[in-house]
């Protein structure tokens, strides 16, 4: 979960970047931020994952290998939701995250 409230818990951090336990970074994470984000002036920068395209999906997904407890999941969804937490459309591709989170 870490990974999507890197700006709840380090609220003066500018940026952050987050890996998967089975990646290992292998640039320089300023060439990273100056590739993605400052050289075409966009605020975030978010990988595409191989087969699903939104947390809902993930969240099915989750239960049905039956990964974690499904109370908690449910429970951590409800959460996202009511901190507002929209599903994603690919339609509207420019409403992915709010800039003031």
């Amino acid at each position: 979960i870490p990974k999507l409230l890197s700006h709840r818990l380090f609220p003066s951090a500018r940026y952050s970047i987050w890996l998967d336990s089975k990646l290992r970074l292998q640039q320089d994470p300023l060439l990273l931020l100056e590739y993605f984000l400052w050289r075409k002036g966009h605020e975030y920068a978010i990988s595409n994952h191989y087969d699903r395209h939104c947390v809902w999906e993930e969240v099915e997904w989750n239960k049905k290998l039956n990964k974690y407890n499904r109370t908690l999941i449910d429970q951590q969804f409800a959460f996202y939701q009511a901190d507002g937490l929209k599903k994603f459309n690919a339609s509207d591709p420019d409403k992915l995250l709010r800039s003031s989170m």
